[in-house]
């Protein structure tokens, strides 16, 4: 059994910017722009860590991030917060805010075995730890939501998540501030965390 993998010098970072919204800011487009120039600001952050000081963050026509002199990145942004990640590997982030949601929306985000394996976790913590997971695992594998159902948390460990997605393994790291989730999913390697509010 591998060991838990250690932090390094490159370890990759991932920034996650809680904010407070331009009051000015109209929704919609607007406000999307202003939170994708935010959440690739997180990454470039991210990118300077690792001592890339101009990276670049292509995307391909179906606006999947594609790697950038062998760097992957990876950004989320909802309305008050935003997070980006850049490392040598394989790489995926998302964040919510924990909140309520409907019954019925946890059927379509998991299995009765997966719920089980995140039984003792309070339930709107519990489905977020779940859609989090899933969400960065798919974004890393570069499929998005279309893959949902190839999707699966096949076990937990003391520090991380394992997520499988048809052969491909993932494990994930959560951190927790407030009421923000962030998860982080990669093959090779362990996240550090860095939070920020911005005002």
């Amino acid at each position: 059994m591998m060991g838990t993998p250690e932090f390094s010098p490159l370890s990759p970072l991932a920034v996650v910017l809680i904010l407070q919204m331009p009051p000015t800011l109209r929704r919609g487009k607007e406000q999307n722009a202003y939170l994708s120039r935010v959440a690739r600001d997180a990454a470039r952050i991210s990118a300077k860590h690792l001592g890339i000081d101009d990276p670049i963050f292509p995307k391909n026509e179906d606006g999947v991030p594609l790697a950038d002199r062998g760097c992957f990145w990876s950004v989320s942004h909802k309305p008050h917060a935003v997070a980006g990640i850049v490392h040598n590997d394989a790489v995926g982030i998302d964040i919510e805010r924990i909140r309520p949601v409907a019954d019925g929306m946890f059927p379509m985000i998991g299995y009765d075995d997966e719920w089980d394996l995140l039984a003792e976790i309070e339930r709107f913590e519990r489905f977020f730890r779940l859609w989090t997971a899933k969400e960065a695992t798919l974004k890393a594998v570069g499929i998005g939501l279309k893959g949902l159902s190839r999707c699966r948390l096949e076990s937990r460990s003391t520090d991380r998540l394992h997520l499988r997605v048809d052969h491909e393994r993932f494990s994930v790291y959560q951190e927790r501030r407030m009421d923000h989730l962030a998860s982080v999913a990669l093959q090779i390697g362990r996240p550090l965390f860095r939070w920020e509010t911005i005002l």
